[in-house]
């Protein structure tokens, strides 16, 4: 009993002068005799001899809540009879169990399961098992040990996200990575940040041009000044030259004293996205602009001057522009002396997992909402993704999940992403000749010949249920194409519940050769 410790409803850790366990399972019951022998049935048991578990009890509602409140950071599990005093009852105890310790598995004790199954109680995201009255010992502490797994499993992938949290590089503002790529795109930012040369960036669609050209101007001797933007190809050419330059009163019809986008960034930087989209008259005045300083507005007789620093930015050839005409020969050479590429994200997958912690985090403060982290097969589907639009793809996929995502204190999944990790193994299963033997389970009527007839042969319900777990296992195997993972999200039970039938079922997986997809 040495790994095990109880307390009651009224201490709030260890006794005093004792270390404090790293974790806690919280039990409530309110009959007191069956209170009193699932804590020993724990505690004879020995959860956890190396760290040490400490199982609290209670015996109501209110003082299970009491508890939950103070303990929260150190809940593992959370155990709970659905009938006791309350209020809250079972059901509301687990709510505030989401609420306040998401990261605690809750399993709920009930003599009505035949109310409550446990794909709905899953479902309706407060329950992670059922635990029908009248379990035995060892299934009460199979049960418990799983959950306390998982929990585990939980926090080691909470810890790794914070280690990558920890260890990435964020010397570019929105730009997270340590990749090799990356770390050119710093030494090059840095390096045109010192200098006041014009800069060009060159890179695909949503690859991050506009933070770099930020980070650019926050690091140069102008970051006190305004930082100003503006998409070429998103104000209509006749505007064009006016927001540009400015213009004066009277130039044409309705035209007021107004300033430019060149005088606003004075003393400051000036980002023209999509430089290769502006009008060939347009790129003759910013050359001029760029060479000498100075700018006529609209409509005006006299030159104006400003001191700007011009960082613009291509997602297209621009050599092959010049070459048809519709780019400036002078204004690339202008420009191509700081000349920046922004690397796709295809380059530097490596850099996704913290990419995709990031912005999971600034979506959590931006929609107030707690979702945990990616589960293995979303971040494996995410490096296997090719990831077109870049960063911004992957921004939104992100945005889309969690504003999607019902439950807070869960993993996002491959499928919440949109990714379809398991699309592969499942067409595979699907493609699978019809002579395949595979296992079936009856329903309805069926279900109730095929037991009686197994209890006319003189087998009792534990060997029936082995058959029945047998054959849901092997299936959710075949479908998932053996991903451990993806099996145990379909049947509703833990990994390590998977890894105990295999063992106890004698179930061995297809070797490399037969297209096993391994995932532990």
């Amino acid at each position: 009993m040495s790994g095990v410790s109880a307390s009651g409803a009224g201490v709030a850790g260890g006794s005093g002068g004792t270390e404090v366990p790293r974790d806690a399972i919280l039990v409530v019951e309110d009959n007191r005799g069956q209170l009193d022998a699932m804590v020993f049935t724990l505690a004879d048991h020995d959860l956890d001899a190396e760290h040490g578990v400490e199982v609290l009890t209670a015996t109501s509602g209110r003082d299970a809540l009491a508890i939950l409140e103070r303990e929260r950071e150190r809940l593992a599990v959370v155990l709970t009879d659905l009938k006791m005093p309350g209020p809250p009852d079972g059901i509301g105890l687990l709510s505030e169990a989401v609420r306040l310790a998401p990261r605690a598995r809750r399993i709920l004790v009930t003599a009505y399961a035949g109310e409550l199954t446990l794909a709905d109680a899953v479902n309706a995201g407060r329950i992670n098992r059922l635990l029908e009255k009248g379990y035995r010992a060892d299934e009460l502490v199979r049960t418990v040990r799983e959950a306390l797994d998982e929990h585990r499993a939980l926090q080691a992938v909470i810890h790794e996200n914070e280690r990558l949290e920890r260890e990435r590089v964020r010397t570019i503002d929105g730009i997270v990575g340590a990749s090799a790529e990356i770390r050119r795109l710093r030494d090059e930012t840095a390096r045109v940040s010192r200098v006041g040369t014009h800069v060009l960036l060159l890179g695909e669609t949503g690859t991050g041009k506009e933070l770099v050209a930020r980070a650019i101007h926050d690091a140069s001797p102008r970051a006190g000044g305004p930082f100003v933007a503006v998409n070429c190809a998103a104000i209509p050419e006749s505007l064009l030259e006016g927001e540009f330059f400015g213009t004066r009163r009277g130039a044409f019809s309705g035209a007021v004293d107004r300033a430019g986008l060149v005088e606003a960034a004075a003393s400051g930087t000036l980002f023209l996205d999509e430089i290769g989209k502006a009008p060939v008259a347009i790129q003759a005045k910013l050359l001029r602009f760029l060479d000498t300083g100075r700018f006529l507005p609209v409509g005006a007789r006299e030159e104006k001057r400003a001191d700007v620093r011009v960082v613009a930015a291509a997602n297209e050839d621009l050599e092959a522009a010049i070459e048809d005409g519709r780019f400036l020969r002078d204004l690339f050479y202008r420009l191509r002396g700081s000349r920046i590429r922004i690397p796709r994200l295809a380059d530097r997958i490596d850099d996704v997992p913290a990419i995709a912690r990031h912005w999971l985090d600034r979506m959590n403060r931006e929609y107030s909402r707690a979702v945990l982290g990616f589960d293995d097969q979303a971040m494996a589907a995410m490096r296997a993704h090719s990831w077109p639009g870049n960063v911004r793809e992957l921004v939104e996929t992100i945005r889309d999940a969690v504003v999607r995502k019902a439950d807070d204190g869960t993993f996002l999944s491959a499928a919440d992403l949109g990714l379809g990790a398991c699309g592969t193994a499942r067409a595979r299963a699907q493609a699978e000749p019809a002579t395949e033997e595979r296992p079936t389970v009856p329903s309805g009527p069926s279900l109730e010949v095929a037991v009686a007839a197994e209890l006319a042969r003189g087998r009792d319900l534990n060997q029936i249920r082995a058959d029945v777990e047998r054959a849901a296992l092997s299936v959710a195997l075949i479908e998932s194409g053996w991903v451990i993972e993806t099996a145990a999200r379909r049947l509703g039970v833990s990994r390590p519940w998977i890894y105990d039938r295999l063992e106890r079922f004698e179930m061995q997986r297809p070797d490399a050769d037969g297209g096993v997809h391994e995932r532990v």
